[in-house]
C-alpha cells in the first residue's frame, strides 16, 4: 500500500495544475438540484431562529420546571404565520448572493492574472482533500488557512454587496425624487459599519474553521468547519 500510495503521489506531482479547476458556471446555481439544496439552506436558516424563539428558558429557581414543554407551542404558532415569507425571502438572498458571487468570479477571471482568480474561485472542500493527498492532514490544514482566505473573498463581498442593497432599500424613500432624509443617512451609515464589522469577524472565523476542519476530515470537515465559523 505505502508503494501505491508513492505511485499515486508521484502521477499527481507529474500531473499539471488546471487553472480555474473549481470555477462553477454562472448559472448553475439556477439547475434544480441546486435549487432544492438553496430552498432546503432556506428553510433551515428560517426555522433556526423561530425555534429558538419558541424554546422556554430553564429556570433553575422554578420547581415546576421538570414539567416544562420542550416548546412553547403558542409562540411558535405566532413565529409560524409568517414562516412562509420569511423563507421566500431568505430563498431570494441566497439566490442573490450567489448570482453576485458569479458576476465577481466572472470579473476576476477577465481582470486579474490567472494564478490570482483560481486562487479566489477555489472550492475549499475539494482544495482540502487534494492538499491533505499531497501533504497529509497537517500541512493541508496549515495551508488551507491562506486558501480559505482566499476562496472566502469573493463570498463575504456578494455577502456584504447584497446586504448593503437591502438596507438601503429598506430605508429609501421614493416620492418625486429619490432622496434620503438626514436620519436616514446616519442609521443607513451605522448598520453599514456593522455590517462590515460582522462580516469581517465571519470571513476570519469562517477562515479558521476551514482550516480546523480540515485537520479533523478534510472535505466534510472542511465544509462544517467553515460553517461553524461562520455562525460563531
Amino acid at each position: 500500500s505505502i508503494l501505491s500510495h508513492r505511485l499515486k503521489l508521484f502521477q499527481w506531482k507529474k500531473r499539471k495544475r488546471k487553472p480555474l479547476l473549481d470555477r462553477k458556471a454562472p448559472f448553475e446555481h439556477f439547475l434544480p438540484r441546486n435549487l432544492l439544496l438553496s430552498t432546503v439552506h432556506a428553510v433551515a436558516v428560517t426555522a433556526a431562529p423561530m425555534l429558538a424563539a419558541a424554546t422556554p428558558k430553564y429556570d433553575e429557581y422554578d420547581e415546576d420546571d421538570d414539567e416544562c414543554p420542550l416548546l412553547d407551542w403558542e409562540k411558535l404558532n405566532e413565529e409560524m404565520k409568517s414562516f412562509k415569507v420569511k423563507v421566500v425571502k431568505t430563498f431570494l438572498r441566497v439566490i442573490s448572493c450567489t448570482s453576485v458571487k458569479r458576476i465577481l468570479e466572472s470579473f476576476a477571471v477577465h481582470r486579474l492574472s490567472l494564478k490570482t482568480a483560481s486562487r479566489l474561485v477555489k472550492d475549499p472542500a475539494k482544495s482540502a482533500i487534494r492538499k491533505s493527498f499531497r501533504f497529509g492532514k497537517r500541512r493541508a490544514a496549515w495551508a488551507m488557512l491562506s486558501t480559505a482566505a482566499y476562496s472566502n473573498i469573493l463570498s463575504y463581498t456578494a455577502n456584504f454587496l447584497v446586504e448593503e442593497l437591502i438596507l438601503i432599500g429598506r430605508n429609501l424613500r421614493i416620492s418625486n425624487k429619490i432622496s434620503f432624509c438626514a436620519e436616514k443617512g446616519k442609521f443607513i451609515r451605522q448598520q453599514s459599519k456593522q455590517l462590515i464589522l460582522g462580516h469581517g469577524t465571519a470571513f476570519v472565523f469562517s477562515s479558521l474553521g476551514i482550516a480546523l476542519g480540515t485537520l479533523v476530515k478534510p472535505g466534510w470537515g472542511t465544509i462544517i468547519g467553515g460553517a461553524l465559523g461562520d455562525i460563531a
